[in-house]
Parts: structure tokens; sequence; C-alpha cells
């Protein structure tokens, strides 16, 4: 019997796939390690490819951003990998990380049930409905603007945003990146 594909996403050039069974597959451009294979040398990966690094972890969600990824497992916890040096995979990354890392920043206690991802940022909620951001903000993407003051360039870690309630999320890009709530 056949596995069904229950979420997908895609980046610039690569794409991210979660199946029923909770594995997570990619393919595409590598060249950052968005697709998440460790070891390779940051050629194309030409085929759905299981994400090793993450056999034994059961993913529901993922999310992708230009060149980063970000899969959400079933018990709410985020990993990141890829291109990071605007801050979008959660923490300070010179340049692309092909293994996926667990995102110990958020607050310890926080369930996460939705990611997404922008072209350089990403956007997480929490069980609570708590909306956290990080990565690039120049365009004011992150939402953590006060009125004296101009958006952070970028955010290295998760920040909470100061909204509740929130059910969904997205992040997308085109000219400028851009986050919905």
């Amino acid at each position: 019997s056949s596995v069904r594909v229950v979420h997908v996403a895609s980046g610039d050039n690569h794409t991210a796939v979660v199946m029923e069974i909770g594995k997570l597959y990619t393919f595409g451009q590598a060249t950052e390690g968005q697709c998440g294979h460790m070891g390779t040398d940051g050629s194309d990966v030409c085929q759905p490819t299981q994400v090793d690094s993450l056999r034994d972890v059961c993913i529901k969600e993922v999310c992708a951003g230009s060149l980063h990824t970000i899969a959400l497992s079933a018990k709410g916890q985020v990993y990141t990998i890829g291109h990071g040096s605007e801050g979008q995979l959660g923490r300070a990354v010179s340049g692309g990380c092909g293994t996926p890392t667990l995102r110990s920043n958020l607050h310890r206690s926080c369930i996460i049930k939705h990611v997404a991802a922008g072209y350089c940022h990403s956007v997480v909620v929490d069980q609570g409905g708590h909306l956290y951001t990080f990565g690039q903000g120049m365009y004011g993407q992150l939402g953590l603007v006060d009125h004296s003051s101009q958006p952070p360039k970028r955010q290295l870690t998760p920040k909470h945003m100061g909204l509740a309630g929130v059910v969904e999320v997205a992040g997308g890009h085109c000219s400028r990146s851009k986050s919905v709530v």
C-alpha cells in the first residue's frame, strides 16, 4: 500500500514533503543545506530523499523559505536547516547548515502548533496562540517595531510579538518578505 503525502512546502529551488507516517522527504537545490542531507557536497537532490537525521522524529508540518526549511514534530518541537545568516534558523549561523537542529531557544514549556517561513524569516505559533518571529526584519515582517524605532534588521532568536489568539500563520515572499497572521 502507498503512503500519502500530508504536507508539502516549497522554497525558491527546493521542496519538502511530510508523509502520513511522519517522515520528512526533501529534494531540489541543496547548496545551503536546506534539504537537510548532511554529508552531501551541496549538490542538488534530484529525487525525494528522506532526511535521515530526523528518521526517529515524527514530523507533522513543514515550511520552506528561500534557502531554509523548518520542520515541526508531532511533539511540538521545531527543527531548522539551511541558510541562516539573517537569523531565520533561530540562531546565528554564518552560512548553511545541513543538519536539522532542534530550536531549544524557544521557551522550554512552548509546544509549537504551526510554523511558517518567508524569504529570510520564520514564524511559529505555540499552543496558546502566541506568535514568535525571527530572521530578517528590515521591512517590518517580524512585527517587532514600536513607534519610536525602525524595524530590526534581523532577529537572531525567536521573539514573542505580543499577539495572542493566533490560530494560523503563513509566510511568503515576492519582491519583499511578508507574514500573514
